[in-house]
């Protein structure tokens, strides 16, 4: 199978490890593409900017930098011209799009598909579990005629295949759902006492947050539950994002002020060194009118450290988690702080958990395993 996976983040770690395990499976050529330079949030890149290196192979597969048409605004697509040569000399089964089915890189390269390779079936991958806005931002009938050219695609949650399908996507092809894959080689289990003493955490317990510091991922609620937690938890707050000073000004006011420790947003590799210091993981996002969580890539990295989660309900979490961890409702301090203490102080719950969700993020939340749904739809789609 001649595979071309476009993924319109660049070069960011969580998409070379699916790319690996893709390429690792049987009679796969994999070629990669991504933007070659794009301005994203500063959050994941300083400066603002993510720049994707030269063409070349690696990890046993293709990996293509492709310029874009403007890249302050990526969603006005590649260079017309140098992706019109990448799908010709690649000669692909499949084109796999990893944005959303509203995107302007799924349409323009199925549209660049039908003038070079018309072979190729192309699909989407998309995260966006709200209802598509066809009054407001889209017209029906356009992008309706462009589903008309793909031949299927995937999603980190089902409720986003069910807004796609009411929104008029063709009966008849495939659609899955399929967890985003997390590096179980990067996060897996290490010694707490260990990871503790090289953080500089000298505490009986703790309980974490990592993400954006933005009121929808609900790290004021995290420090409220945390607050009706016994002295001897420490809340760790990792993430960069615009609640920051305010969140440290909370903490200075309040009986909080010697058991938080603020880390910024760091890369995989001290993540999850950060990540074993703690007996439990709270995740809880809060939903808005414009955004609810959609997968919650820390569930699955904590999971795969075999660190307990405790999640609200909103949108996919608890899919993700299913009965590998903990549910409490939105912006609900008190339940989340009961959960939490369960699980700190319940020995035989804690250690459930944590083996219930070292199994899960094996199974289903790994890159691997994504590699596998994955190529599985592929043979669907080619098969029909």
């Amino acid at each position: 199978m001649r595979l071309l996976i476009v993924y319109h983040a660049g070069a960011m770690p969580q998409a070379r490890c699916i790319f690996r395990a893709v390429s690792r499976l049987e009679n796969v050529q994999l070629t990669a593409a991504v933007p070659e330079k794009i301005e994203i949030d500063p959050i994941y890149s300083p400066g603002g900017w993510l720049f994707s290196g030269d063409d070349g192979s690696s990890d046993g597969y293709r990996y293509v930098a492709l310029p874009l048409r403007n890249p302050k605004q990526c969603n006005e697509g590649f260079d017309s011209r140098r992706l019109r040569e990448l799908i010709a000399e690649t000669a692909p089964d499949i084109i796999h799009v990893l944005h959303e089915a509203t995107s302007g890189y799924l349409f323009q390269i199925a549209g660049e598909r039908l003038r070079t390779y018309r072979p190729a079936k192309t699909l989407f991958y998309a995260f966006d579990n709200l209802p598509i806005p066809f009054r407001k931002i889209y017209s029906p009938l356009k992008w309706r005629s462009m589903w008309a050219l793909l031949a299927g695609g995937a999603a980190a949650n089902n409720e986003t295949l069910d807004h796609i399908r009411c929104a008029g996507f063709p009966k008849g092809k495939p659609l899955e759902r399929i967890f985003w894959g997390i590096a179980m080689d990067v996060f897996r289990p290490i010694s707490r006492e260990a990871a503790r003493l090289e953080s500089g955490l000298d505490c009986e317990h703790v309980a974490g947050f990592v993400g954006r510091l933005v009121p929808e991922k609900g790290p004021a609620v995290f420090l409220d539950a945390v607050s009706l937690l016994p002295n001897s938890t420490h809340a760790l707050v990792i993430g960069s994002g615009p609640m920051k000073s305010d969140l440290a000004e909370l903490v200075a006011r309040t009986n909080l002020s010697q058991r938080v420790h603020f880390r910024d947003a760091m890369a995989a590799d001290s993540l999850v060194r950060y990540l074993n210091c703690m007996d439990v993981l709270a995740v809880p996002s809060l939903t808005t009118p414009k955004w609810k969580e959609q997968y919650g890539r820390i569930i699955a990295e904590a999971m795969a450290c075999g660190v307990p989660v405790v999640g609200s309900n909103s949108g996919a979490i608890p899919e993700v988690i299913e009965s590998a961890g903990l549910v409490v409702g939105e912006n609900n301090a008190l339940e989340l702080a009961e959960a939490m203490k369960t699980v700190i102080h319940d020995k035989d719950v804690r250690n459930n958990l944590s083996a219930r969700g070292l199994k899960r993020a094996q199974e289903h939340l790994s890159s691997e395993a994504m590699a596998r749904n994955l190529v599985r739809l592929y043979n669907r789609v080619l098969g029909s």
